[in-house]
């Protein structure tokens, strides 16, 4: 997830101040001209969100170029930069610590604020579907419209994005994709069901696995496609130097369970999503590598 880097802030057992909450409004929602680039009403609208580092991350300048292919797009920080969409609603030090089953981020406390941003925000509340992507991963925003489509054209009813669904149980940390019927619920209910009875500051200090918890309790359907959509993997930078070099396929000995792997250019374009890749300089091999020969 993001907010990385870990630090010794604490983790308060206090629950949200109204000093606290009277301090996010007071921020202001966001304008039509600040969240939208086209579509923002369309059958299969698609807005991208991610929350950045104060200073933002080094592969900030290379997502931001992705989000901004999708219907509309913010990032969220400490910090505001309306040049490039950045909205500072979070009133904390960015950097968290580090722990869990995972040793993941212990991020929900940011996260949390900026969900209650969207819900409540009228420009964003319009968009039917919503994307959340980690600072380490490459995002190709044509190809996850283009498997919601397919998914809605298969079953038109079941992915009605007025209802709440999601990808993925749980969801998948680098990108996490939910409705615009999820945000709904979200904002109805979720000081009841979600705030109330999750502790964000003890237990589900990971944001992947509360927003996975919150929507369960709020009722949600999981409308992941049975193919492939995403790749999670450390590609080793052999693997990325044959891509540099327009091999296809690449492949290479998996350190974690020490099995070949392969990774074919073709079958790589049918996913939306690729993931962790920490450098711009990883990333643009990896992008460079994928849309090579493509047109």
């Amino acid at each position: 997830s993001s907010s990385s880097s870990s630090s010794s802030s604490s983790s308060s057992s206090s629950s949200y101040t109204e000093q606290q909450q009277d301090q996010e409004e007071e921020e202001g929602l966001a304008t039509k001209e600040m969240v939208v680039n086209a579509n923002s009403g369309g059958k299969d609208s698609l807005f991208c969100y991610a929350v950045v580092m104060n200073p933002p991350e080094p592969t900030f300048e290379l997502v931001e170029a992705s989000l901004k292919r999708c219907d509309g797009y913010l990032f969220f920080s400490n910090f505001s930069d309306p040049s490039h969409r950045v909205k500072g609603i979070i009133h904390d030090e960015m950097k968290v610590q580090y722990g869990g089953l995972w040793g993941s981020a212990l991020n929900t406390k940011h996260f949390y604020k900026v969900w209650k941003f969207m819900a409540n925000d009228p420009e964003i509340a319009k968009f039917k579907w919503f994307a959340k992507i980690d600072l380490d991963t490459v995002l190709i925003p044509e190809r996850l419209q283009a498997l919601i489509a397919k998914n809605r054209d298969e079953n038109p009813s079941f992915h009605d994005p007025s209802r709440s669904i999601a990808w993925g149980a749980p969801i998948p940390g680098p990108i996490e994709l939910f409705s615009q019927g999820a945000l709904l619920k979200f904002k109805e209910r979720h000081e009841a069901i979600c705030h109330v009875k999750l502790d964000i500051y003890n237990v589900w200090q990971q944001e992947d696995m509360y927003i996975y918890k919150c929507l369960e309790g709020l009722g949600y359907d999981n409308t992941e496609p049975p193919r492939p959509w995403r790749f999670d993997g450390h590609v080793p930078h052999p693997v990325l130097e044959m891509m540099e070099m327009g091999k296809d396929p690449v492949c290479y000995l998996d350190p974690g369970s020490r099995e070949q792997r392969c990774l074919e250019r073709a079958k790589m374009r049918e996913y939306a999503a690729f993931h962790p890749f920490k450098t711009p300089e990883d990333m643009r091999k990896v992008q460079k590598w994928l849309l090579a020969d493509s047109n």
